[in-house]
């Protein structure tokens, strides 16, 4: 488990009048997060997982390091299906960058069971979050958010501001 990975109550200090003054404790915001999408995507997952660490947020699992794994046999698929599940289960968040397959939308699946934050993000908003054939209705519950993957960032800084 990641140390960051979990809202952990934290003791401090302030200083008032009447000099430093222990404060009750306070929730530090677990910033984790998991980016789930299709194979296709590594280039752009590694490029949004960039960006979200370069805000002091931590990828709880990533997969574009090993890539496909179905040709390592039915345990390693098992191995990688744990860890991805652990991943989502760790984070605060978690990024969908569409298109995605089977493996995306089981971790959407995941991420909802989980009650966490979830980002969806398509280039084609209009073919993917309208009410048109193919599209899902699960990018729809109250904890979605959906948008272009360049409104992403303001997006998670909205809901997860930066520590100072």
């Amino acid at each position: 488990r990641h140390p960051r990975c979990v809202t952990t109550r934290v003791a401090t200090e302030a200083t008032g009048a009447g000099g430093k003054v222990a404060m009750p404790f306070v929730l530090r915001t677990n910033t984790c997060f998991y980016v789930a999408s299709g194979l296709e995507n590594v280039v752009v997952v590694r490029q949004v997982q960039a960006d979200l660490t370069a805000l002091g947020h931590e990828c709880t699992y990533d997969w574009t390091e090993h890539g496909a794994v179905w040709a390592g046999g039915l345990m390693r698929l098992r191995e990688v299906a744990l860890a991805e599940l652990a991943g989502v289960r760790e984070a605060a968040y978690v990024v969908v960058l569409l298109p995605g397959g089977q493996g995306t939308h089981v971790e959407l699946g995941a991420a909802l069971a989980y009650k966490k934050r979830i980002y969806v993000c398509s280039s084609t908003p209009e073919a993917d979050f309208g009410a048109v054939a193919g599209t899902c209705a699960f990018y729809h519950c109250p904890q979605v958010w959906r948008g272009r993957p360049e409104a992403l960032l303001p997006a998670v800084l909205d809901d997860f501001p930066m520590e100072r």
